[in-house]
């Protein structure tokens, strides 16, 4: 793969668009930039948002890709024992289909927008040309994460009762620290990122949003959607990442023979924040190859 160079300047972030709309039915906003060929859209990890994306949406403004990022609907306010995943599964669609030319879209998400990617790539009737999960769950767990939320974690029921100091929350320290687990050691995060956790995290008794991330890790668990992809898969995983073991994308890529996987060995759960040029390289690569291959 050769690499390319972006050159990402204000004429890019100025590009970078905010608008706000609605999919299914459902108000959101979202980060777009215009472009030729297919679109390609972004979906977040739990409680993160379309700013996740910035970075790569300047190189793809760069390179004259049109690409957008959604901000995802919110999962803390259900009520316990709710599923999660038919109401994403939902709006992802309708972004897919809102976003879909003649050409379809690319498909490319991280975390929990990794799940729903790989979700979407198994439903035939989507327009979807390729899929890239990065860091998709449901195929293993750090220690960390299995003993807070993943599968060893405690029932949701225990975690919606749990409760924080609001003072402790409200504090960046608090909020830097845990979004430091989505990046390696010493990145620097997007500009508002601890502003975001520290407003959302604040708003809201804690264990509505563990009992949320518990009973959306249960349901990735409990399997995909059988059959195959109806379109190429690329498994992107960061070999650095704290929360899902980076051989998840291995053990996913089996299931589906066709699929490809590229570990990232600078790279914690979100590539997208520690390597936007690799990550957008991938992107523009691997949907290149998918249209030829089309």
């Amino acid at each position: 793969m050769a690499n390319r160079v972006f050159v990402v300047g204000e004429s890019q972030r100025s590009v970078v668009r905010s608008n706000t709309t609605a999919y299914g039915g459902v108000a959101t906003t979202e980060l777009v930039c215009d472009g030729t060929g297919p679109t390609v859209v972004l979906l977040h990890g739990i409680y993160d948002r379309a700013q996740t994306w910035q970075a790569v949406l300047e190189r793809l403004a760069a390179a004259g890709r049109r690409a957008v990022a959604v901000n995802l609907p919110p999962l803390h306010r259900r009520r316990v024992g709710e599923p999660i995943l038919p109401a994403l599964d939902s709006f992802v669609a309708a972004v897919v289909r809102a976003n879909a030319s003649t050409e379809g879209v690319v498909l490319v998400g991280n975390s929990m927008g990794a799940g729903l990617t790989l979700r979407a790539v198994l439903d035939p009737s989507l327009p979807i040309r390729a899929g890239i999960p990065i860091a998709v769950p449901g195929f293993g767990y750090t220690g960390f994460a299995s003993l807070g939320v993943g599968p060893a974690g405690l029932p949701e029921s225990v975690l919606f009762r749990m409760r924080a100091p609001r003072r402790l929350i409200r504090t960046k320290l608090a909020a830097r620290a845990g979004a430091g687990f989505l990046t390696v050691p010493g990145r620097a995060l997007p500009e508002g990122t601890v502003e975001h956790f520290v407003e959302l995290f604040a708003g809201e008794p804690l264990g509505g949003f563990l009992a949320a991330g518990r009973a959306l890790l249960r349901e990735f668990d409990a399997g995909y959607p059988p059959g195959k992809s109806s379109a190429p898969l690329l498994f992107v995983h960061g070999r650095r990442d704290r929360l899902i073991v980076y051989t998840a994308a291995i053990r996913a890529a089996r299931r589906y023979p066709s699929a490809k996987v590229r570990i990232l060995a600078g790279s914690a759960h979100c590539p997208q924040l520690d390597d936007p040029d690799t990550t957008t390289e991938l992107i523009l690569a691997f949907a290149d190859n998918a249209g030829r291959a089309a």
